[in-house]
């Protein structure tokens, strides 16, 4: 079925936009941009505006079966949700009784997608197609968004005319469903694996083979090709053949992401063997396997799904994607553990395994994640034994690794591995870095025998079979210098064992998942019960944790902290610990609040390693504060808090904070929803940092007498178990100064391990109750949901006298 909206959509319920029911179109329109010629219908350019789903719902937003769907259209009210990439939410279509039976009106319901029209526009913010970025003039002429960049230089110029006959001109921009254009290509990180033991079992997962090789970026701007590692080195010298069949593509800018690297006769790639051809300069061998597409004539890709960008990639790799020396990059979906077990026995290094869903993200990523065969990783060398009389270059590698306060502490040799060439190459590099001091922390006995130390610099891969209990590794094999790499790289991974007390304790650390800082913070007592009655450990906790704190930082980082320590477990003794005791980990940081009596310190974070810090001291509760530390008299969020009474239904609760929403969205602010982990929910308002404490103070005890004086039965704002029995207690003083509340993401203190968790209004109506997400289930649920609250540091709103004197 097929409307015409001549003024197009509003996300204001106030606008009710004229949708004139027409011929149906057909299906394969759903992507068709270009130009109607006259006299046919719809004559003159068309561009796809919005691309998604949408789901016919009832009422209360639960979904419609076909056969309801079509009754509520023959009666001609028609409910549904739309999940595009500009629209969003629940929007109602209703046939008009007076203008005929092709006249609807097309109305935004009250969600949070709400925006007021004298505030936002969609229309003037979106005028180009989701698809392509074009404008309605450009399809008009024919012209490509991509083809209106500006060229700098005359080689750039001819190298564009040479490539108007690719076949890139047939590629379908449908594919890349999100992208946006942008007139620079920008410098970007590559996205890093996590490591997982266990691959995923799930079909929204696909799986790549794990190359061994180097990883790469490729930037292009016409003729000129680069080749980028990891740490930022331009290796384009270094591989002048891939270089040139690059430019074949034709590609007039873009940002690629691949693995350079050699098959073996085996089949598998091998990283020895590439190093040895690098080293000779040789790069005829070299392959470059792409998995990935961020950047594409002048659009940014990064947003787009993945199985869209594999896709995208695969169309410009073209006729390279089976043979020479550019390889697409195949993936399996689903079947995560069979995969992992046939790619071991074929000898490969392990696989990566990536939501198929997932936007490029830079840096590590559990969207992203990497299960090996066996075990290799990265280590300092510190020096090298004296050969024996059978043996020329050096006996054995000596080991190290940085612990948490950055000391290099030894890990073991490894004399294995090596040719008679790389015996003597290693030899030579080591002699130019040679040390007379021992660069392993005190307590190292610096007169081996046989040992010359040297300045720790050089970076080589090990593959090793475990650790001792005394952290050495086990079974250790050479597989190369890592030049790729600095010790910046090695400070974020986790090379070392948290807790070297017993071999299960050291791999479950290790291996569990790459932690990002659990061995440098030093992590105790891992296996220490956090939650007895779930099994839950301490290093569980942490892994949870570890997860999710780029996304709780949004909310957190430079706030004022209030924390419940359970040093022993939530079984013990917990307590609020406020200040700063001695010890902790200098990723915690302090913050001077004035008070009346003077000042007190308070704690905070601002990265990962901070989050983690707190949780290897026992914090299982974060609590903030509703301001930023560089202005603590103006917050920048209201949260009022509904506490229910346990004899009041959950459905209730729901209903309450619809409520509190509605009563918020009529004064103009919207508003997001989080659950407590306890009994009830947070309804949170971010604000501009305009309104003073007494300003939001003063807004939210209005709403709430408003909200008591119309149903006494239901709400109260007294805090004293005789008022609230059988009613929701209305918490105002959440935003006041001073006053916390649990932080989005925090886990609770509970038997059941709950967490604070921001869900999306649709969600709420869906929870059974507010500890329904736990700690054994949270990450499930992140994995297949987007983040309710990702706009919400784009609000821009502010309480202003007319709000108060309309609640008032």
């Amino acid at each position: 079925k097929s409307w015409a909206v001549p003024k197009g959509p509003s996300l204001d319920p106030s606008d009710k936009r004229l949708a004139i029911h027409v011929e149906d179109h057909p299906i394969e329109y759903l992507e068709f941009e270009g130009v109607i010629p006259d006299g046919q219908y719809g004559a003159g350019p068309t561009l796809v505006w919005d691309y998604g789903t949408w789901t016919p719902i009832t009422a209360n937003g639960a979904p419609l079966t076909a056969e309801r769907a079509i009754a509520s259209y023959e009666n001609g009210e028609l409910k549904f949700r739309l999940d595009g990439y500009r629209l969003q939410g629940r929007w109602v279509l209703v046939r008009t009784a007076s203008s005929g039976p092709q006249h609807w009106l097309w109305i935004k319901e009250r969600d949070a997608a709400v925006r007021r029209s004298s505030e936002f526009d969609i229309l003037a913010e979106y005028s180009t197609s989701v698809l392509s970025g074009r404008t309605l003039d450009e399809v008009q002429n024919c012209i490509r968004a991509a083809d209106l960049a500006e060229t700098s230089n005359d080689t750039r110029e001819q190298f564009h005319a040479a490539s108007s006959n690719s076949s890139l001109k047939n590629l379908r921009l449908g594919a890349a469903i999100g992208a946006k254009r942008t007139k620079n290509i920008p410098e970007l990180s590559p996205s890093l694996p996590a490591v997982c033991k266990f691959p995923p079992d799930d079909d929204r997962w696909v799986h790549e083979i794990k190359y061994d090789g180097y990883r790469m970026l490729c930037y292009v701007d016409g003729a000129t090709v680069r080749f980028v590692s990891r740490n930022g080195n331009d290796w384009s010298d270094k591989l002048v053949l891939l270089v040139d069949e690059i430019r074949k593509l034709r590609l007039r800018t873009a940002v690629l992401d691949g693995e350079i690297a050699m098959v073996s006769e085996n089949g598998t790639t091998n990283f020895q063997t590439l190093q040895n051809h690098i080293g000779a300069g040789r790069d005829a061998q070299i392959r470059y396997y792409l998995f990935d597409l961020l950047y594409l004539n002048g659009f940014d890709v990064r947003s787009a799904k993945l199985l869209d960008r594999k896709q995208l990639l695969k169309q410009v790799i073209g006729e390279n994607a089976n043979g020479g020396r550019l390889l697409y990059s195949e993936h399996l979906v689903g079947n995560g553990p069979v995969v992992f077990q046939q790619a071991c026995k074929l000898g490969t290094e392990g696989i990566v395994s990536k939501r198929s869903d997932s936007r490029y993200a830079s840096g590590r990523t559990t969207n992203w994640l990497k299960t090996k065969c066996l075990m290799s990783d990265d280590f300092v060398v510190a020096g090298y034994t004296l050969p024996s009389k059978n043996r020329k270059g050096i006996g054995a590698l000596v080991l190290g690794s940085y612990d948490d306060d950055g000391n290099l502490v030894y890990v073991g040799r490894v004399g294995t591995g090596f040719t008679e060439k790389t015996l003597s190459k290693l030899r030579s590099h080591l002699d130019e870095l040679r040390s007379d001091d021992c660069p392993f922390a005190a307590g190292h006995d610096s007169r081996e025998k046989d040992t010359r130390w040297v300045d720790p610099r050089m970076i080589v891969e090990i593959e090793f079979g475990g650790w001792t209990n005394d952290g050495v590794i086990r079974f250790g094999v050479y597989r190369g210098v890592r030049d790729d790499l600095g010790n910046e790289d090695l400070d974020a991974r986790a090379t070392r064992p948290a807790q070297a007390q017993d071999s299960s304790s050291a791999q479950s650390s290790t291996l569990t998942i790459d932690l990002d800082g659990i061995a440098k913070l030093n992590f105790t007592n891992p296996d220490r019960l956090v939650y007895p009655e779930q099994g839950i450990t301490k290093l569980a906790v942490a892994t949870y944790y570890a997860q999710v704190a780029n996304l709780m930082l949004t909310h957190i980082a430079d706030r004022p902290l209030s924390l419940l320590r359970c040093p022993k477990g939530t079984a013990e003794r917990c307590f609020f610990q406020k200040r700063a005791p001695i010890g902790l980990h200098e990723s915690v940081g302090r913050i001077e609040v004035p008070t009346s009596e003077g000042s007190k310190e308070c704690l905070t974070v601002d990265d990962v390693a901070g989050v983690l810090a707190l949780v290897q001291f026992g914090v299982v509760e974060f609590h903030t504060w509703s301001v930023k530390q560089d202005n603590l008299e103006r917050p920048n969020l209201m949260v009022i808090d509904l506490d229910p009474d346990e004899s009041v239904p959950w459905k209730q609760v729901v209903n309450a904070a619809l409520e509190v929403r509605a009563r918020l969205t009529d004064c103009g602010l919207r508003s997001f929803v989080k659950t407590t982990g306890g009994k009830g929910v947070h309804v949170v308002t971010p604000l501009r940092r305009r309104n003073s404490w007494g300003d939001c103070r003063q807004f939210s005890e209005m709403l709430a007498a408003a909200m008591v004086s119309e149903s006494p039965g239901r709400y109260t704002t007294l805090s004293s178990l005789a008022a609230r029995k059988g009613r929701i207690y209305i918490d105002t003083l959440r935003t006041s100064r001073g006053a916390t509340f649990v932080a989005p993401y925090s886990t609770r203190a509970s038997q059941d391990a709950s967490i604070s968790i921001p869900v999306s209004w649709e969600e709420l109506e869906t929870l059974p109750n507010a500890r329904s997400i736990t700690l054994t289930n949270a990450m499930r649920r992140l994995d297949f949901t987007d983040d309710p609250w990702r706009d919400m540091q784009k609000v821009q709103q502010t309480i202003t006298k007319a709000m108060l004197k309309r609640t008032s």
